[in-house]
């Protein structure tokens, strides 16, 4: 059953079922039929011709996206025609209840995309700011004063939220000294015990694949050194 001007007639924050759309119904192919079922709230009521005609948000739940469409057609939704099906009632309770739904869901998306923004920025606008302290203490050749400050005000901030701190990339290179034990054995044919160690010694030095194995199982020993050399970039 349809309510038309010939009953009460919804006045603006009524919330309502719009019956006919003409802008969906004149696209059938375009729009979902689940837009004749939301639970939608009046923004605007009009008069054409003797015809009421009301207006109101309604969400694609196919693209959504929110469109303002007039309607001359609908029903309040505890208005149910006595001879509608529990189902029927059911159905409109569940379409009500996924508009309701619908509208959190995009208030939540939106507030979440500002959020995001408002962090990016404060984010970019450190790093700006930063780069251009770092900047003026190098041609000032304030750099340790810089370096105490950021280090003070930094100390105050919540992380990740900190000023960059003042730093070059510089090219470092040393020597490492590992020596390496490897465990070798032979059979040698040799008419002594002599002979065989001479002719042992003239073999070729430890395959690689030894000396590999040796420094994977950690038997090797380390030297550290002291020959570091660093130059900026």
């Amino acid at each position: 059953m349809s309510i038309t001007t010939e009953s009460r007639v919804p006045v603006v924050g009524d919330r309502v079922i719009a019956t006919n759309i003409p802008h969906v119904d004149d696209n059938p192919d375009r729009y979902s039929e689940e837009l004749r079922r939301q639970v939608v709230t009046v923004t605007e009521v009009s008069n054409i011709d003797g015809r009421t005609r009301l207006y109101a948000d309604f969400r694609d739940p196919s693209s959504g996206y929110t469109h303002n469409w007039f309607f001359t057609e609908w029903r309040f939704p505890d208005e149910i025609d006595s001879s509608s099906t529990d189902v029927e009632a059911l159905r409109l309770a569940v379409s009500g209840l996924r508009t309701q739904v619908n509208e959190f869901r995009t208030s939540y998306e939106n507030e979440r995309s500002a959020h995001m923004r408002t962090r990016n920025n404060f984010e970019r606008s450190l790093e700006i700011v930063g780069s251009a302290l770092n900047r003026e203490a190098d041609n000032r050749g304030w750099c340790s004063e810089y370096d105490d400050i950021v280090d003070s005000v930094n100390n105050d901030l919540p992380g990740p939220y900190m000023l960059p701190e003042r730093a070059r990339e510089y090219e470092v290179t040393w020597t490492e000294t590992y020596t390496v034990k490897v465990s070798r054995s032979a059979t040698i044919r040799a008419k002594s015990e002599d002979e065989a160690i001479d002719d042992a010694r003239d073999w070729e030095s430890a395959e690689g694949y030894l000396i590999r194995n040796a420094v994977e199982n950690g038997e090797y020993e380390y030297e550290d050194s002291d020959d570091y050399e660093a130059s900026e970039r």
